[in-house]
Order: C-alpha cells, then sequence, then structure tokens
C-alpha cells in the first residue's frame, strides 16, 4: 500500500496478484513396440505430467546414446517412425515448457530394432521312417527372434493343398507315423509385430515305409510289415515310388478283399499312357510303369480302381 502524505488521505493498495507455482513436470516417451518390420508402423509417444500446457516437441534418434540427430519438431504427442531408418537407433524427445524456471525437458531414451521380413528354419531328425516309428520336426531358427512367436504346423499329400496340424507356439511337433506313403510339412511363423508377412519354412517330405530297409522286390516282407503293423484290413491304399521318377515307378497297393483291379495312368491333357488290369487275392501287391524315352517329363495322373473306390495320384517325371 501507498499512504499518502497529505493530511486525513486514506492509503491506495494496488491490484492483488497470485503466483502458481508447479512442480518441475516429469517427461516420458513410450513406444509400440520394440522391433518393427520393413514397412510396418512403430509409434513413439510423449507424456508430460506438470508444467505447462503448451508444448512443442523436438525427436531426435542417436546411433550411441552421445550424439543426437534432430529427426522432426510437432505440437502432436505422438511421432511415427520412419522404418526406413537404420535398425538399432536410439530415440528421445526434447521440449521447452513455457512456464518460468521449467526449462527445457529430455525425455528417456528407448531403442527400436527394423528387422527385415521374418524368416523361419525347420530340421527333421529323418525323412525316412519306418511304420509308427518317432520322429521329431523341430524350429531351429527364426528371423527375427520374438518372445512371443506364433508356429503353426501344416502338412500335405504332395500336389495338394496344406492342412492344419497345430495351431500353437510349440517349437517341435512329432507328426503319426501311421500312414503309409509320403506327406510334405512346414511351419508358418507369424509374429504380432507391425509390417511383419507371415512366413513359411521349406517344405520337409517325410516318408513312411512298411520296412525302411526293405528292397524294392522285397515283397514277401513287405507283405508281412502289413500284419506285423496291424495295417487296417478295410482300407484300400497306393504309394507310388520313388516320385519324382526318372526311369521305372513302383506302384504298391493294397486290397482289403479279393477283385479286379485297374489301373490307368494319362498325361495333362487325359491322353492314356500306360493301363493295366487283374484279378487280384487280397493283400500287397505292386506294378512297375516304365516310360518310354519319348515320353515327355512333366506331370502324370495314376488312377487305381477296385469295385466302387478310387484312388488318384499325381507323378512327376524328370529326366
Amino acid at each position: 500500500g501507498i499512504r499518502s502524505k497529505w493530511f486525513n488521505c486514506s492509503p491506495n493498495y494496488s491490484d492483488t496478484l497470485s503466483v502458481l507455482v508447479r512442480k518441475n513436470p516429469i517427461f516420458s516417451i513410450t513406444q509400440t513396440d520394440t522391433v518393427v518390420c520393413t514397412g510396418g508402423n512403430l509409434f513413439l509417444d510423449a507424456k508430460k505430467l506438470g508444467g505447462g500446457n503448451l508444448t512443442n516437441y523436438t525427436w531426435e534418434s542417436s546411433p550411441d546414446s552421445l550424439n543426437w540427430t534432430w529427426l522432426a519438431s510437432s505440437e502432436i504427442s505422438r511421432y511415427k517412425l520412419n522404418a526406413g531408418l537404420p535398425s538399432g537407433l536410439s530415440y528421445r524427445a526434447r521440449m521447452t515448457d513455457p512456464v518460468f524456471g521449467c526449462g527445457t525437458l529430455t525425455s528417456n531414451i528407448l531403442k527400436a530394432t527394423i528387422s527385415e521380413q521374418p524368416r523361419i528354419q525347420v530340421s527333421v531328425t529323418d525323412t525316412l521312417v519306418c511304420l509308427n516309428k518317432p520322429i521329431q520336426l523341430r524350429v531351429t531358427g527364426t528371423n527375427p527372434v520374438h518372445p512371443n512367436p506364433r508356429f503353426v504346423w501344416q502338412y500335405r499329400i504332395p500336389g495338394t493343398s496344406y492342412l492344419y496340424l497345430l495351431k500353437d507356439t510349440l517349437s517341435t511337433y512329432s507328426p503319426p507315423t501311421n500312414r503309409l506313403g509320403t506327406l510334405e510339412y512346414r511351419v508358418q511363423y507369424t509374429l504380432p509385430i507391425s509390417g511383419c508377412f507371415t512366413s513359411f519354412s521349406t517344405p520337409i517330405p517325410i516318408r513312411v515305409q512298411f520296412n525302411c530297409d526293405a528292397q524294392e522286390d522285397e515283397t514277401q516282407d513287405i507283405k508281412q510289415g502289413i500284419y506285423d503293423y496291424k495295417w487296417p484290413e478295410d482300407k484300400l491304399w497306393m504309394d507310388i515310388s520313388p516320385n519324382p521318377i526318372s526311369e521305372t515307378a513302383n506302384i504298391q497297393f493294397y486290397l482289403p478283399t479279393k477283385g479286379k483291379t485297374s489301373l490307368v495312368i494319362t498325361d495333362l491333357l487325359g491322353r492314356r499312357v500306360f493301363e493295366k488290369s487283374s484279378y487280384h487275392e487280397k493283400g500287397f501287391h505292386q506294378w512297375k510303369w516304365e516310360p518310354n524315352t519319348e515320353a515327355p517329363n512333366g506331370i502324370y495322373f495314376v488312377v487305381l480302381e477296385f469295385g466302387k473306390e478310387r484312388i488318384s495320384k499325381r507323378i512327376l517325371k524328370t529326366h
């Protein structure tokens, strides 16, 4: 207040002002993920507690957390990371608070990995196995490595579409070996990472035989193997080995009862290149197909008919 020097004058007072004293602001950033595939989206989010309301963020990157390079300045608290930047950079944000005395604030430091598209490798204990003998498939390598991968095991008869076996995160799988013939197995690798596509391992063919040591002409041993391993006697079965072929194809089949059997092999145009029919007893039988040298390389269809049952398989002829 100011007191007047004149007699009997009242003192005058100025307007009352208030000063708000804030705590020092806390400034930090978070990220939507630590890994992103090329072409994906990775966002950095800034958050400030305390201080003034007006903000202007400056985003920076560094290869060693010592020398920082300016990336962008914005009033928006979210920054989209450019997936084309080098992998393994560190990131931070800086801002100047408008409140007197708060000064320039620097956030914590985060690191992000920008990965190539995922790849996966699978190994198998053996590609030739006897009927009902154990075998194991195992994931041997993934890129990138992620704490929450998803492995989906699939199989197919060669030349057909894949079927799902396990929708799980198990890195090993023991397929059943109670079916004669060849099946192909692969793994689908999916990552919960932005920009990452689904990856598939190289298919691994696994062939199940009656007797792993049997020769092609050891028909009696293979016949005995049917009953040794309790092959279902009410099922028609056919297998072709080798496949692909270059000279001779061994077409093996099992009849649940006696009767007439016919075999027809055609090319892609439907032209018959081999046919044979005969009356057989119940059990295991084998025919051979030796394509002539003029038969072109490519895919052929093998059709086995027995009564009302019919089995069709593909065979590939190469040099």
